[in-house]
């Protein structure tokens, strides 16, 4: 099985997720036809310079019931579907807890998954969430496991030690000063907690995927991100679940929505090329690839990707549908915004000049 972090960290290719989804009524029939499908070419009909390495597999997305990662994994595991590909499982705090975790990722251990993306996870619709954890306990539940393992093994065949390769998920698609910064903060403390890459959330405005380019520079964050990719079509309700925020941490902008309305299958596909091609040419690591079950329309963008190339900035209206009040950290040449003034604070707990009382350290913006 081939692995992510060595397409992310030493191959020079432009690294491919998809990401899949069992269909109607919890069918594997759309991931297994997928996987067939790319078995059978051999992977001829993927471009050169683009490396497809993996799947990735959601865990209830939106907070709706689908099958579970683990199965997904139990029922392809002897097909030979997954020879050439790593298995990336998303897994979320919002329906276990801090032991059931642990328990979850041992088993992946036990089956030789290496790659896992943490997030804290979307309320469940009819549901209690736990959320004992959130995406930063979880990144610091697998660096524990990961050092553990470590300590276990020998001085002479760390390499050969089995560890848990964790990405995390970071939006550049806020648009106020609190939310774009509090995203940005969070997305360190991910990286000191163990998280080994990054993937945006969903987004069409080529400014903010600039922005986060800036500000990684900037944090001296050295460190692999993919551009998330979402395959929106007018024929589907992803994308009026976007605009509603029925799908948090996916955007979809009223102008974006009216104009999908009016498109053709075709120029959904050039669209989603497009912006494959922006992320290339931005220098991000790859893409993740989400909303495509059939794998020749797959192959198809990532062949258009391909050809405009650098050509994307010709298209850039088509890539930026923000809403009309907007922040930007960033201008396009990386000059940072001014920031707004800062509240005067307390001077100390009951000050004649203090009118309200003091914060805990453990604010609502920090609980993220």
């Amino acid at each position: 099985m081939r692995r992510l972090k060595d397409s992310l960290l030493n191959s020079p290719d432009f690294t491919v997720i998809a990401e899949l989804t069992s269909g109607q009524g919890y069918s594997m029939d759309p991931i297994v036809r997928f996987l067939e499908a790319h078995k059978a070419s051999g992977g001829s009909e993927i471009p050169k310079g683009f490396d497809f390495a993996s799947i990735a597999l959601p865990q209830n997305p939106g907070g709706i019931s689908n099958l579970d990662p683990t199965d997904v994994l139990a029922q392809l595991s002897g097909t030979g579907l997954l020879d050439d590909l790593d298995f990336i499982p998303h897994m979320s705090c919002k329906d276990h807890n801090k032991a059931a975790l642990h328990s979850v990722l041992v088993g992946y251990k036990q089956r030789g998954v290496q790659s896992v993306l943490a997030l804290t996870g979307d309320k469940p619709v009819s549901a209690k969430g736990v959320f004992e954890l959130e995406a930063v306990g979880l990144l610091q539940l697998i660096s524990k496991m990961n050092l553990k393992e470590l300590l276990k093994g020998g001085h002479d065949d760390l390499s050969q030690i089995p560890q848990f390769f964790s990405g995390a998920a970071v939006s550049p698609f806020k648009y106020s000063e609190p939310s774009q910064l509090q995203q940005y903060f969070k997305m360190e403390k991910k990286a000191a907690c163990g998280a080994r890459f990054f993937i945006t959330q969903v987004g069409w405005d080529w400014k903010k995927s600039l922005e986060l380019k800036f500000y990684m520079e900037e944090a001296k964050l050295n460190l692999p991100v993919l551009g998330n990719c979402y395959f929106l079509t007018s024929t589907n309700a992803a994308p009026r679940l976007m605009n509603s925020g029925h799908l948090p941490g996916c955007y979809v902008s009223d102008e974006l929505l009216a104009t999908l309305k009016s498109e053709t299958k075709e120029q959904h596909i050039e669209r989603c090329a497009q912006q494959i091609a922006m992320y290339r040419a931005m220098d991000y690591a790859g893409i993740d690839l989400g909303g495509i079950h059939d794998y020749e329309t797959f192959c198809i963008i990532l062949q258009r990707a391909a050809e405009i190339g650098e050509g994307w900035v010709e298209f850039q209206d088509n890539l930026c549908r923000p809403p009309e009040a907007t922040f930007y950290l960033y201008d396009q040449e990386g000059g940072r915004t001014p920031l707004a003034p800062g509240k005067k604070p307390c001077t100390s707990a009951g000050s004649a000049s203090c009118t309200k009382p003091c914060s805990t350290p453990a604010t609502k913006a920090s609980m993220d």
